[in-house]
């Protein structure tokens, strides 16, 4: 029974007989956040630590002294 279920909604393993265009140059809705952003700034080489990484260190932070409170 199980393996009817299985094969009932798997896929071909050909993509073109799935029904999307796989052109390179088809233009989807969603393509404008995939592209990179060129106003992006240089690297401040003063700078040690991104935001994001102080954000990372603080949640990685608050999650082992939760841990360590548990115990």
């Amino acid at each position: 029974m199980f393996i009817l279920k299985v094969l009932q909604f798997s896929f071909s393993p050909d993509p073109r007989d799935w029904g999307s265009s796989l052109s390179p140059d088809l233009i989807e809705s969603d393509d404008e956040q995939y592209k990179p952003l060129n106003s992006i700034k240089p690297i401040d080489r003063l700078r040690l630590v991104s935001l994001r990484g102080l954000g990372n260190a603080g949640c990685l932070t608050v999650l082992i002294a939760g841990l360590l409170t548990l115990l």
